[in-house]
């Protein structure tokens, strides 16, 4: 992130920079001028209303939003293979969708099924 707030400042704003680290640092991405973050699908309506109360002014407001997500966005960015297998299962109980595994990948263990059932139940479904 440090290297994309020299990027923003090189240009002096001109180009719009949207991040991706899985909504890792949000917030921080927005003070040092991004315009928008890259998001998988599992945490997004938490980082979008964080993304709403930024942007009318409400730091605050979009810090509870994003400290809400923060800990099922931890889990899942362990590392890319972490994602893959726990992010979906994040995603996928919110959503309503059953998920699916192709081979070769990380394959789940009950540890980890049993902290994305409680991220997944934590966060609710999805708002209709």
């Amino acid at each position: 992130m440090v290297e994309i707030a020299g990027l923003i400042a090189a240009t002096d704003g001109r180009l719009p920079v949207f991040n991706r680290r899985a909504r890792m640092e949000l917030i921080d991405n927005f003070r040092i001028g991004c315009k928008g973050l890259i998001l998988a699908p599992d945490c997004i309506d938490y980082a979008v209303r964080a993304y709403e109360a930024w942007l009318k002014g409400d730091e605050a407001g979009a810090e509870a939003g994003y400290a809400e997500m923060l800990p099922a966005v931890v889990f899942t960015m362990q590392g890319l293979e972490n994602l893959i297998c726990y992010g979906k299962r994040l995603f996928g109980p919110r959503a309503g969708l059953e998920i699916h595994d192709r081979a070769p990948a990380l394959r789940p263990n009950e540890a980890g099924l049993a902290m994305t059932r409680r991220f997944a139940a934590d966060l609710g479904p999805f708002p209709t």
